[in-house]
């Protein structure tokens, strides 16, 4: 896990246990991404954790290819290039992304 960031604004903290997360991947590895379902002010969002390698010297990838292209979505809302905060669930390292539910 990341050291933590400065924020401009004082995070709401939400904790999602490790046993709301539901493997979602392939069939050779359903770990390698998850799923949670957040409510916030009457509204669902989706969690998605994507387990991520990093190498060496920061290099983050995502663990399995076959969501290289949700992760080059993810990469592409990243303005800095740097590596995103992790979060280890079950052992494993990942990059959580929440978004809306669509109408």
């Amino acid at each position: 896990m990341n050291a933590p960031r400065n924020y401009l604004l004082d995070p709401i903290k939400v904790e999602i246990p490790a046993a709301a997360w539901k493997p979602s991947g392939h069939l050779d590895d359903q770990r390698a991404r998850l799923l949670a379902t957040l409510e916030i002010n009457g509204q669902h969002f989706h969690a998605e954790a994507y387990q991520v390698r990093t190498s060496k010297d920061g290099v983050q990838t995502i663990a399995d290819p076959n969501f290289d292209p949700e992760w080059q979505g993810i990469c592409a809302l990243q303005n800095d290039g740097g590596a995103f905060t992790t979060q280890r669930i079950k052992g494993r390292e990942y990059v959580i992304v929440v978004s809306p539910f669509l109408d």
